[in-house]
């Protein structure tokens, strides 16, 4: 489906991963002729990578998505070359990318689950998780408020793109952290999106919690013959973490050897661990000995 401005997720990602977000930028005047949303850049002035962010999530800046692409990659056409590989890189399979500012084209396309990935790498960086928290911003004494209403109208939201054009219609990618856990929501055509997003929070919180298979919950005590102490404690070598449905059954089945002879190092393998939720195999790892 069409996207509109939760393109620029991609755009503000590949801005800062392109160097030091504290640069200048000095923008050049055909930036500021690009339609539609605009933080009203000024011709021949220099503002930093990171006023540029600001500008493009809080106010969905199409001048500010063309001068990051020219200052990332020298043009628009290499820019956007750059945000068609990286999507391959994100295992964006239903995504392409004709621009980098989300107005309409046949090209600009993707799907709900591929911009949830989009946003779950987006949120990593520091600067742009840091840019789309932001509620206000002030910028060459301009004062921007952020389009993200959630950020003031539902619980644990704390990132989020908004995107609208007449085709593509109300487009939203938000992000929720309660309890713990972080929840990707997005909705592509939907006019009543605010209220979506805070009903779909809700119900996921209601409904799943995160569980760990770690040391604490699925350890086995292995017998050793030839030393001091009888016995030793081997633990998940990795700890999982995995959503799971809070009224779902889960089970842990340890398989370990009868006993081993010393001496054993730290680490070595003591057998598996399996999770299972009714049939179904969650996770599988190694157990591995620890210090006693």
């Amino acid at each position: 489906m069409l996207i509109a401005s939760t393109t620029k997720l991609m755009t503000a990602l590949l801005a800062a991963e392109s160097g030091d977000v504290s640069r200048t930028v000095k923008i050049d005047p055909a930036c500021t002729a690009v339609e539609g949303s605009s933080m009203y850049l000024v011709a021949g002035e220099e503002y930093t990578v990171n006023e540029l962010l600001t500008g493009l999530m809080l106010s969905s800046g199409n001048d500010a998505a063309l001068a990051l692409a020219i200052a990332a990659a020298g043009s628009e056409r290499a820019f956007v070359e750059r945000m068609n590989e990286r999507a391959g890189e994100l295992g964006l399979k239903n995504t392409h990318f004709d621009n980098p500012h989300g107005l309409d084209s046949d090209g600009q396309v993707s799907t709900a689950r591929d911009l949830a990935l989009l946003m779950a790498a987006a949120v990593k960086d520091p600067a742009v998780s840091a840019v789309m928290g932001l509620k206000t911003a002030r910028i060459h004494s301009l004062n921007y408020v952020n389009h993200n209403k959630l950020l003031w109208s539902c619980q644990g939201v704390c990132a989020g793109k908004t995107g609208y054009t007449k085709a593509a219609g109300r487009c939203l990618v938000s992000l929720c952290r309660r309890d713990g856990m972080e929840l990707i929501c997005v909705t592509l055509s939907d006019k009543d999106d605010w209220e979506d997003h805070r009903a779909l929070y809700d119900w996921g919180y209601a409904n799943f919690a995160l569980y760990r298979l770690n040391g604490e919950t699925a350890s086995v005590s292995v017998p050793v013959i030839g030393r001091t102490l009888s016995k030793l404690t081997a633990i998940p070598e990795r700890e999982r973490i995995i959503c799971l449905d809070k009224n779902g059954t889960l089970r842990t089945e340890t398989f370990s050897a009868p006993f081993v002879f010393a001496p054993v190092g730290c680490g070595e393998c003591a057998g598996e661990v399996f999770l299972w939720a009714g049939d179904t195999l969650l996770a599988r790892e190694k157990l591995a000995f620890i210090k006693p």
